[in-house]
């Protein structure tokens, strides 16, 4: 990290450039930081290889938890298949 509060904030202020970028090109399609400065989430439709590519910029900085989230339709298809397949012989 930088050495001083100046150096932090205009780190700061570029990775935020860069969110915003992204919210504009639509590599994210939320973004939002916790109040205690640490914490935050980001929203993106990206496939796997996209987003690891999108997230190496941020990389030493950041750390990520990356959770897929599926729609109510693609949990029921997901459910469908597989009563389906402890159905068959």
């Amino acid at each position: 990290m930088p050495a001083t509060p100046e150096e932090t904030g205009k780190l700061l202020i570029s990775m935020l450039e860069t969110v915003e970028a992204g919210l504009h090109t639509g590599k994210l399609n939320d973004w939002g930081q916790l109040g205690n400065g640490q914490d935050g989430y980001a929203i993106s439709e990206l496939s796997e290889e996209a987003l690891f590519v999108c997230m190496l910029q941020w990389m030493p900085f950041i750390t990520f938890e990356v959770f897929p989230v599926v729609s109510a339709d693609q949990s029921m298809e997901a459910l469908d298949k597989a009563v389906a397949a402890l159905q068959s012989p």
